[in-house]
């Protein structure tokens, strides 16, 4: 039993730094976001910043008076699926949803943020953020 339990061991654990690196996220983005799907285009200022050392990712949109944390739910070489939770201003945004993060070069991310429903997401909102930090 015992050597069963060594062999399937490594089966079920987990690396911790398996992850990919995404320290190309590293600093603060600043940006415009734009939400063409409503009734009348709406726009909006959102400032990003990260610390993958720390695994810490803090989102303010400073106009909608709003803010919370992303948690990592997947990371690609280029590319980091992210939860949003908002934890400030809890009626002002929407409380949670999904945010692609793509980089376009060392100085520009672009920004998709989706909402789900029954399982499905549906693009939401998109922006281009610059790197100022």
């Amino acid at each position: 039993m015992k050597i069963l339990l060594l062999v399937l061991a490594p089966l079920f654990m987990t690396i911790p730094n398996n992850r990919v690196d995404i320290s190309w996220l590293d600093g603060q983005w600043q940006g415009l976001g734009y939400q063409p799907y409503t009734s009348g285009e709406k726009t909006w200022t959102i400032d990003l910043k990260c610390n993958t050392a720390k695994d810490k990712f803090t989102i303010e949109y400073p106009s909608l008076d709003c803010g919370g944390k992303w948690t990592v739910v997947e990371s690609f070489e280029n590319r980091v699926i992210f939860r949003e939770k908002i934890q400030e201003g809890i009626y002002n945004c929407m409380p949670t949803g999904i945010v692609i993060v793509t980089r376009v070069d060392d100085d520009n991310i672009s920004y998709s943020y989706f909402v789900e429903k029954n399982g499905k997401r549906s693009l939401d909102s998109f922006s281009t953020l610059k790197r100022i930090k």
